[in-house]
């Protein structure tokens, strides 16, 4: 996982702007689903129908964790999460749906926008992982759009077996097929695990 403290590059009103011309989870959802009956001929379009279907399944089968459940009521302020994305991507299959779970339970608190990261290349640039433009990519901003936290493009687990697949000349070519293999295993618990230290930025300290 990404650390918290990363010097933000951009200032409140450029975040703002770029929440306010994301879309909504159920717009990107749509998007894939109608990318996926009309793919076009990218490479990239073989794992549209796929995506949907992961997507598809963990949003009806996501489970909060009770360290999640017992966060959510804490936060006194809007938090506004800005995800940068594509419809191609494996692991924002996997993750997409857990954050709109964990925003949907948390009662209009936590707003969700997501943006297409190959248009917004600014954005990318000021949350890149180490030198890699890796998604997704959560960015967290409190309710006047300052920057409180960011994680991704994966939980530290899952990035720590990508790496050492992509090492080895054996491994390395099947090891999406690894990577969502472990997701499976790991039924969302990590990524949710990390998320709710990212949220505890966003609650305020008991005195």
């Amino acid at each position: 996982m990404e650390s918290l403290t990363t010097a933000p590059t951009l200032n409140r009103d450029q975040y703002r702007h770029y929440f306010e011309t994301g879309i909504s989870y159920a717009d990107y959802m749509r998007e894939l689903a109608l990318a996926a009956e009309t793919p076009d001929s990218s490479p990239q379009a073989i794992h549209l129908p796929q995506n949907l279907q992961r997507s598809t399944r963990i949003g009806k089968t996501i489970r909060l964790t009770e360290d999640v459940q017992a966060l959510l009521p804490r936060l006194q302020e809007r938090v506004h999460w800005l995800v940068l994305a594509e419809l191609w991507c494996g692991d924002g299959s996997q993750i997409l749906p857990v954050l709109n779970a964990i925003a949907g339970q948390s009662e209009g608190k936590i707003e969700l926008r997501i943006l297409y990261r190959d248009q917004n290349p600014d954005l990318m640039a000021a949350h890149r992982s180490g030198n890699s433009a890796s998604i997704p990519k959560l960015v967290q901003l409190d309710e006047q759009f300052e920057l409180i936290g960011s994680w991704g493009p994966r939980p530290a687990a899952a990035q720590a077996l990508v790496l050492e697949l992509k090492q080895n000349p054996a491994t390395a070519p099947t090891y999406s097929e690894e990577l969502h293999k472990w997701y499976a295993r790991d039924r969302q618990v990590s990524i949710q695990e990390e998320i709710a230290q990212l949220l505890l930025s966003a609650v305020p300290e008991v005195a």
